[in-house]
């Protein structure tokens, strides 16, 4: 018997951890079956997919299913069922797990798991060898008689370590892999489909440093995210895989979904010692306001969050990823801004507002539908209109997320837009000024090119800035960092760029690159901590920007006069 497990991901680059999770459970379990895992993507065209089914023969199709790709799986099973009546079709994931009889009526599948997929996919597997009844295998969804039957509930994997591990071949050789060590949460908020969880459970510690003495062996995995909705859950283990990945892990990067408010200061202790550039945190803020919080099931010490992101942003080198979203219950746009506010000045490096989606099977779809709500028919169940917010008030913050994705999560141009932003009576008035001047001037507000990006907050500011206002002095250094372009910017400058004879006499005296160049300020500029009035920049060999006044300083009077340099 053959069995492909396929996902369609929603980038080429990402995999589908559940795939092999259920490769390796099942294999154990039935030794004479031969499984494959194989993984596409949405921006695939169907016939190739089709193709890539098909090229396996396989006698069992599972497919993973999630709301960026139950569009595509669909029309793949449709056409599956043309082409090839006899392949037997399975799905499973979150997407069919609430309503699985659909996809059993509309005839584009043969059964659905719902919930976790381990034990009842191996017991399919053994049902299909004609070693157990179909009866027999739990949380399976199937046609019988012509009338969809639900077999009962399976119970939670215990121990999640009697999992072979899925950590070799094809899942290893990719620049960045997926790690949980642990499922389940023990939160509740309506919004989230881990909040239908049983509590949580966790991988042990000696299968953790197992799986990682592999993953950090392959120098092509450059990055591993976990996936456990709340990682630092249990403080005891969150402070030993911190110390064993800073100690273990350097030249990578780990990317961890945390609740900042349960972090004690023996965690925060150990953070402060993380290197630059090797922790991740993506932390879900989603309002400031306990009334809302309350309301949309989410236990949170606002308190707590506030200090401990305040120590971890000032005292230590980790990435923070913030978001929030909108359309929550209760909370109206009012409160949105002020959410928006206080999230924009704490300056994480990264900051993400997601419309609301009413998911299948979420409390906020069970909770809120008898409400004046709507949303989305169809994935991702966005939230369109609520009796707090019309259309457009949800569309004109899209546009401000959308912005914030050209101007502040790409971090080339964030020391510039901080500064433009405090020259107006707060983060969001700004930021609803500049999408006013983006639909104002029909510009786009995806698929920016980066240049072009300067050059419209350039026009943008001169609309609403002196012209010796400080933030043009900072994009001017801000490009020349990034670009290295040896003078050159898509918009005006009041700097200088050193003469090449100039610049060649410093080269030699202070041992700098030769295709470096100085840029040249009339008075002193605070940029990134440094003051000065000559900024040297060391080209595409050496990516820097440092002021030179110090060392020029300390040359002969000769030869500053012989150079022209007036310091």
């Amino acid at each position: 018997m053959k069995v492909l497990l396929y996902s369609i991901n929603s980038r080429s680059i990402q995999s589908n951890l559940a795939l092999y999770y259920l490769s390796e459970y099942a294999s154990a379990k039935n030794p004479e079956v031969e499984f494959k895992c194989l993984e596409s993507s949405i921006n695939e065209p169907a016939n190739f997919q089709l193709a890539q089914v098909i090229t396996h023969k396989p006698d069992l199709l599972a497919i993973s299913c999630y709301i960026w790709n139950i569009e595509a799986t669909a029309r793949l099973c449709s056409d599956l069922k043309k082409i090839a009546p006899k392949m037997k079709i399975l799905l499973g994931g979150h997407e069919v797990s609430h309503d699985p009889q659909i996809y059993l009526e509309q005839g584009i599948c043969d059964y659905v798991i719902t919930g976790e997929g381990e034990i009842p996919f191996a017991k399919l597997i053994r049902h299909l060898q004609g070693y157990t009844e179909i009866e027999n295998v739990e949380s399976l969804v199937y046609l019988a008689n012509d009338k969809v039957k639900s077999n009962s509930k399976a119970n939670d994997i215990q121990p999640l370590d009697s999992i072979p591990s899925p950590y070799k071949g094809d899942l290893l050789d990719r620049p960045f892999v997926y790690y949980e060590v642990s499922r389940g949460c023990v939160y509740k908020c309506h919004f989230c489909l881990s909040a239908l969880d049983r509590g949580t459970r966790f991988f042990s510690m000696e299968r953790f440093y197992k799986d990682m003495q592999v993953i950090l062996s392959k120098p092509r995995i450059k990055q591993v995210k976990f996936v456990d909705r709340t990682f630092n859950l249990n403080v005891k283990r969150t402070n030993e895989i911190f110390k064993f990945l800073r100690d273990n892990g350097l030249g990578r990067n780990f990317h961890f979904e945390i609740q900042a408010e349960l972090f004690k200061p023996s965690t925060l202790e150990i953070l402060e010692t993380i290197p630059a550039g090797q922790f991740q945190f993506e932390v879900g803020i989603q309002s400031i306001h306990k009334k809302t919080l309350d309301l949309n099931g989410r236990s949170c010490r606002l308190d707590k969050l506030e200090k401990n992101l305040d120590h971890i942003l000032q005292s230590t080198n980790v990435h923070i990823h913030l978001d929030l979203i909108v359309g929550l219950e209760g909370e109206s746009p009012k409160m949105f801004i002020e959410s928006f506010n206080w999230a924009f000045i704490k300056r994480p490096h990264h900051l993400q507002i997601e419309t609301l989606k009413i998911l299948k099977g979420s409390l906020s779809r069970k909770y809120r539908e008898s409400k004046d709500i709507i949303f989305q028919d169809n994935p991702p169940y966005s939230l369109l209109k609520t009796d707090l917010w019309s259309f457009s008030q949800i569309r004109k913050v899209e546009e401000i997320a959308a912005l914030l994705e050209i101007y502040w999560n790409r971090e080339v141009l964030r020391e510039a837009f901080w500064q433009l932003s405090s020259s107006f009576i707060s983060p969001w008035i700004f930021l609803e000024k500049l999408s006013s001047y983006f639909k104002q001037k029909e510009l786009p507000f995806t698929g920016m090119a980066m240049k072009r990006a300067y050059e419209i907050l350039y026009e943008f500011a001169s609309q609403h800035c002196a012209i010796d206002h400080s933030f043009f002095q900072t994009l001017i250094l801000d490009y020349l960092e990034h670009f290295q372009s040896r003078g050159k910017t898509p918009f005006p400058k009041s700097s200088d760029t050193l003469k090449p004879p100039q610049y060649s006499q410093l080269v030699k005296a202070l041992n700098l690159q030769s295709k470096g160049f100085v840029e040249v300020f009339d008075t002193p500029v605070i940029f990134k901590s440094q003051k000065g009035r000559y900024f040297y920049f060391g080209g595409k060999n050496e990516p820097l920007c440092e002021t030179l006044d110090l060392q020029l300083n300390q040359l002969p009077l000769e030869l500053k006069s012989k150079i022209g340099l007036k310091v």
